[in-house]
């Protein structure tokens, strides 16, 4: 469905609530991948605003966060317009499925 396009599942607790020192180089290794990728970037349930932090620090990179209601119906409108989009909720069923139907 969409071939170049890359999952990746940032941890809530491992990195986003470590502070600057984890996300500041996660987010530049982000931002490198989406000079040449097109990425779907999933942050595990728990505090809702992790997707918006994260959306705000990939923001300079053209990163859009998509509510988890809309995501299924827009992601292909969405990951063609810009690099890379953010969705919370990403448990490990919606991870598996996201590989299956991409690739």
């Amino acid at each position: 469905m969409l071939p170049d396009t890359h999952v990746v599942k940032i941890g809530g607790h491992s990195i986003l609530d470590k502070g600057r020192s984890a996300t500041y180089p996660v987010r530049d290794a982000l931002g490198s991948l989406l000079e040449t990728k097109k990425l779907i970037i999933g942050t595990g349930g728990g505090a809702r605003t992790r997707h918006v932090f994260l959306g705000a620090l990939l923001a300079l990179y053209g990163v859009v966060a998509i509510p988890p209601e809309v995501f299924g119906h827009l992601l292909p409108l969405f990951i063609r317009s810009v690099p890379g989009v953010i969705f919370t909720k990403m448990k490990s069923s919606v991870y598996i499925m996201l590989k299956t139907t991409l690739y």
